[in-house]
Parts: C-alpha cells; structure tokens; sequence
C-alpha cells in the first residue's frame, strides 16, 4: 500500500512526526534551511537512533537510495510536487505544493514486473494505454 504524508508546517522551521512505515514507527524530522532556502530531512527510528540526516528534500528522487542502513524502509520515498517539475523543495512548498510519498518495495516489484510483460506483449510500436 502507497503511504502519502502530508503535514502543513505552518510556518515553522522544524516538523516532526511518527510515521508507520512497512510496519515500524519512524520519526520524521523535516528541518527548513533558511540559508539554501531548502527543507531537509531526518529519519530517526522509534528509539531516537538517528539512521538518515540530511536529506535535501528535492522532487521525484528516490530520498533513500545514498543509503544502505538495513534499519530504514525498503521501499522508495519521494517529495512530489503538484506541478510536476523537478526542483529544489522551499520554504512554502512543503505540505502545499509538495508531498511526501512511499511506495513500497513489493509495489515496485509489482510495477517492474508488470512493465516486463507489457514490453513483451505490445508490438513494437506500442500501443497508447
């Protein structure tokens, strides 16, 4: 199942929020950047032990593939703003304009294999779907 976050941040520099994820509590630290004009992100686990710091939240990059830390989410994260472009996340985006979803490692298995049999059953020229 797709997890979507939303969260407004009301103006604040700090959000933080308990997320179940694949079945395990995480914590959420989004941090705004005044400096970069960037909000970034901290993924703590249900013990305070902080397992990803940092994040620059930018729009449909999978947040999670620098890491290898077996203690976080398998699946993908990503920042995906309304618009559909792909840029940095700033001040007033966040919660407005850009969202935060998961898509889990067995729906990414699912869509990979189904986009295997499409290429193997459509001509090649495709066919519009």
């Amino acid at each position: 199942m797709t997890i979507t976050f939303t969260f407004d941040p009301d103006g604040e520099d700090v959000a933080r929020g308990p997320v179940d994820i694949d079945d395990v509590l995480y914590f959420m630290d989004y941090r705004y950047d005044a400096r970069n004009d960037r909000w970034r992100l901290d993924i703590s686990d249900k013990d305070n032990v902080l397992l990803a710091a940092g994040i620059k939240l930018v729009t449909y990059i999978d947040l999670l593939i620098p890491f290898t830390d077996p203690r976080l989410p398998t699946g993908e994260l990503y920042a995906t703003r309304l618009e559909g472009e792909i840029s940095p996340v700033t001040k007033g985006d966040l919660g407005t304009k850009v969202f935060m979803i998961y898509i889990t490692a067995e729906e990414i298995d699912i869509m990979e294999t189904a986009a295997l049999v499409l290429r193997e059953k459509l001509p090649p020229t495709g066919v519009a779907i």
